[in-house]
C-alpha cells in the first residue's frame, strides 16, 4: 500500500526522481508515450491515486496517456514497459477490460447494427442525392489506409458561403467510440428528412451552416480499436497549448492534418 503524509511524500518524491532518471535512461531515442505513436500493444489500466495531485503530476511528467480521472483512480493507456515502470514506482496498476473487440477482418464490420465504412459511405451518398437543395457531401482527405473522411454540409444554400453562423460536429476520433458516429448520422437524417416541414429544423437550416463528420477515424473503427492505423491516439495528436503549442500540421497524422486544413480553410 502506498503511504501518505509529509515523510512518505518526500520519500516518494526522491523515488520518483530516481524513477524519472531510470525512465529517461531506458527509453529508446525518439520513443513516444502510448497513444502518441507507440508501436504497442497498448491496453487500458486502472491506476490508483493515493495522493491525487502529486500522482497526476508524476504521471503527466512520465507522459502517461491518461484518459479520465475518477474518485481515487485514473484510467490510462500503457504499453507493457510503462506498466512495469509504474509498478516499480509504487503505483497500484490493474489492467481494465478492452472497450471493444476487433471486428472480423473479412467483414470490416463492428458488432451489432452500427455503420461500417461501406454502409456509412452509401448512406451519406444517398442522403446527399435525395436532398440536393440543402445537403452537400465531400471528403476532406483520406485516412492512413485510404478511407475517405466524409463531411456533410447542411444549409439552405449549400453551394454558397453565406455570412451566417457555422457549426461543426466531428465524432469518433477514437475508432472504438462509435455511438457518436451513429448520433451524427441520425442528426443528418433528422435535418434532411424534416426540412422544411418542421419549423425548428427549417430555422436551423435556413440560418446556419452545419458541417457534420460522423467518423474521423474509420480505420480504427474497422479494427475495433481506439487508435488510427499508425497507432496514434488522434485525440492527443492536435496542437496543445501546454505540450504541443506549435500550431502546424507538420508531422501530424493524415486524419489530424485533414481536419486542421479543413478548419483553416473555413476561416474567412
Amino acid at each position: 500500500m502506498r503511504r501518505t503524509g509529509p515523510v512518505a511524500r518526500a520519500f516518494r518524491a526522491v523515488a520518483s526522481a530516481i524513477g524519472l532518471l531510470l525512465l529517461a535512461a531506458t527509453l529508446a531515442p525518439g520513443a513516444r508515450a502510448a497513444g502518441r505513436g507507440e508501436p504497442g500493444p497498448v491496453f487500458p489500466v486502472r491506476v490508483v491515486l493515493a495522493d491525487e495531485l502529486d500522482d497526476l503530476e508524476l504521471l503527466h511528467r512520465l507522459d502517461i496517456d491518461i484518459d479520465a480521472v475518477y474518485d481515487g483512480w485514473a484510467r490510462a493507456y500503457l504499453v507493457q514497459e510503462e506498466l512495469g515502470k509504474l509498478r516499480a514506482l509504487g503505483f497500484q496498476v490493474a489492467p481494465l477490460p478492452l472497450e471493444s473487440r476487433p471486428a472480423a477482418p473479412s467483414t470490416d464490420a463492428p458488432p451489432m447494427d452500427y455503420h461500417t465504412y461501406a454502409t456509412l459511405t452509401a448512406d451519406l451518398q444517398q442522403i446527399a442525392a435525395d436532398h440536393p437543395d440543402i445537403a452537400r457531401l465531400s471528403s476532406i482527405g483520406q485516412t492512413v489506409q485510404g478511407r475517405e473522411l466524409w463531411m456533410m454540409k447542411i444549409t439552405r444554400n449549400p453551394d454558397l458561403d453565406e455570412y451566417e453562423p457555422e457549426v461543426a460536429y466531428i465524432s469518433s476520433m477514437h475508432g472504438d467510440e462509435v455511438v457518436g458516429k451513429e448520433m451524427l448520422v441520425n442528426l443528418i437524417h433528422h435535418l434532411t428528412d424534416n426540412y422544411p416541414a418542421d419549423p425548428r429544423v427549417a430555422a436551423l437550416v435556413d440560418t446556419t451552416e452545419m458541417w457534420i463528420m460522423p467518423s474521423m477515424n474509420p480505420d480504427g473503427t474497422a479494427q475495433g480499436r481506439r487508435w488510427n492505423a499508425n497507432n496514434f491516439d488522434l485525440n492527443r495528436n492536435f496542437p496543445d497549448q501546454f505540450n504541443d503549442p506549435n500550431d502546424s500540421t507538420s508531422g501530424r497524422q493524415p486524419e489530424t492534418r485533414a481536419v486542421m486544413n479543413w478548419r483553416t480553410g473555413r476561416t474567412i
